[in-house]
């Protein structure tokens, strides 16, 4: 009986010290400036496109603060996903498209517009449409612009979002 009570103890009190170990692990050091600027993002948008088309946005921090995760919902159409993460200096995003494939875009420019621009891309095959930049505009506090560029086939789409904090 008294093995059973230390052993219960144990499982009981163990999860409490793996978590804050976790944390710890995790926890991130030298955080390039562009991904503090994305951390303001948390929270609701909705948003008006190119077209008129409407969503919304959402963006929280995930992984225990080593990343951010936006939530892009066009109305009518399945939402697509943006997660955004340093590495080493710089940050970068994948994008996991409606479109079935998934570039990954490094940020090369920081400050009140973040520029990504493609470095590599999976799940795609040469002549498909692939989304290759997208600039985050931060133009205050409640107001954000996302301008992105596809490709298809050779021909550069650009598409914009206007993006308000939802209060």
């Amino acid at each position: 009986m008294k093995r059973l009570i230390v052993l219960i103890a144990a499982l009981l009190v163990t999860p409490a010290f793996a978590g804050e170990a976790a944390k710890e692990h995790h926890a991130i050091t030298n955080v390039p400036p562009a991904f503090e600027h994305l951390k303001s993002l948390v929270g609701t948008w909705e948003g008006v496109g190119t077209g008129d088309s409407k969503g919304t946005t959402t963006f929280e921090i995930v992984a225990s603060g080593s990343a951010i995760m936006e939530r892009m919902a066009p109305m009518g159409e399945p939402p697509m996903i943006n997660v955004y993460h340093p590495d080493g200096d710089a940050v970068v995003m994948t994008h996991y498209c409606g479109s079935g494939n998934q570039p990954r875009m490094r940020c090369t420019k920081d400050g009140s517009s973040l520029v990504f621009t493609m470095t590599d891309i999976t799940n795609w095959k040469k002549g498909d449409a692939k989304m290759e930049a997208m600039t985050l505009v931060l133009v205050d506090a409640d107001h954000l612009k996302q301008e992105w560029v596809s490709d298809d086939k050779g021909k550069k789409e650009p598409f914009t979002i206007e993006l308000v904090r939802k209060k």
